[in-house]
């Protein structure tokens, strides 16, 4: 596995105390595969192969460092085929280990969802999109349904598996837009152009609260990547290292 050392990283609220650190931690346990997404490198040109063949079956692990903690937390990012041609199942795990994950109740997280491959194969879009936290006994899961056909966004969210809020929204028309990971296999696979160090991109995705919203990706420059301690067997001049800003919700943060 491939260790992520994310050490010097403080908190700008004063007395927030354990509370904080591990509110951090979980942070870091959702968002440690986008930190690391290009290391992987690009994909090939797209003519070569449709977005999902390209990826499917790849699976990545990541032990994610937090100040001395060189394994605070555990994540796999994975894609598999689906039952159906063009479809897909992308899934996104982790969970906090070690005395951290003893701090957190060892938090758990998933992120799955159902892509279908459109525009000939060119990128995916998203059909279902769960998200899943496990801590302490208690759970939390949010389901979304996309119904592009009626132009319709469905969400359930059910609190220690009861059914607690269910609503019905609009999908922006024409619009693409992205969750988490299809927005991974997305830009990893030059659906936003080809990935430039120094660069800034931005990615349109959902938000229940907000509509339409953008992720904004940032290729760190070569200068200030060599700043940063990479994996051993990563070629710091031919990976790729990533500035994310992502909307709150999608870690459950206030």
């Amino acid at each position: 596995m491939s260790r992520i050392p994310l050490a010097g990283m403080r908190s700008r609220r004063r007395g927030a105390g354990i509370g904080l650190l591990t509110a951090a931690l979980v942070l870091l346990l959702s968002a440690c595969w986008f930190c690391r997404a290009a290391v992987v490198r690009a994909a090939p040109a797209r003519e070569e192969t449709g977005i999902g063949r390209r990826f499917a079956g790849e699976r990545l692990a990541y032990d994610v460092g937090f100040l001395w903690f060189d394994k605070a937390v555990r994540c796999i990012i994975s894609l598999q085929p689906g039952k159906a041609p063009g479809r897909y199942r992308a899934i996104l795990w982790g969970q906090t280990q070690g005395f951290i994950g003893w701090l957190s109740s060892y938090r758990e997280r998933l992120y799955l969802s159902e892509l279908e491959e459109v525009e000939a194969g060119r990128r995916f879009r998203p059909l279902h999109f769960e998200k899943r936290i496990v801590s302490g006994g208690q759970s939390l899961r949010e389901e979304h349904d996309f119904d592009y056909a009626r132009g319709k966004w469905k969400i359930k969210t059910y609190r220690n598996k009861k059914l607690s809020e269910e609503v019905e929204k609009d999908l922006p028309s024409g619009e693409h837009f992205e969750d988490i990971l299809s927005a991974f296999y997305n830009f990893r696979y030059g659906v936003y152009g080809p990935l430039v160090k120094g660069k800034d991109y931005l990615l349109p995705a959902f938000s229940r609260r907000r509509g339409l919203i953008q992720y904004k990706v940032r290729v760190l420059p070569q200068e200030e990547q060599e700043q940063h301690e990479l994996a051993p067997e990563t070629d710091s001049a031919q990976g790729y290292l990533l500035r994310i800003q992502l909307d709150k919700e999608v870690f459950s943060t206030r």
